[in-house]
């Protein structure tokens, strides 16, 4: 299990630990992620309302890669705040910070 740690391919061999134990307690990662999301978002936003034909796709990309990290932030906080309110109705027992690791 030592090569494991070394080994960039690490996620291929063991998913759950590479999530649990260097994704989600990086805060870079997170920072990556919650960009990516957030990015991902504003362009199918953009894509959806068909904002390619009155704004250039500089700007689009200029609002994506500024805005992607607030809205990656939101969008992983309502939908792991949403994901424990259901877990609460079915009488759940996760805390919202693992559900929050674990969505995230």
């Amino acid at each position: 299990m030592k090569n494991q740690a070394k080994n960039p391919f690490h996620i291929m061999f063991d998913p759950r630990g590479f999530m649990r134990g260097e994704l989600v307690n990086n805060k870079k990662f997170i920072f990556l992620l919650a960009w990516l999301t957030g990015a991902v978002w504003v362009f199918c936003k953009s894509y959806l309302f068909g904002l390619g034909s009155s704004y250039s796709y500089a700007i689009i990309s200029a609002t994506a890669l500024i805005l992607g990290i607030p809205i990656g932030y939101f969008l992983f906080y309502i939908t792991a705040f949403f994901i424990y309110l259901i877990g609460k109705i079915f009488r759940g027992v996760g805390s919202f910070d693992e559900i929050f690791k674990a969505f995230a």
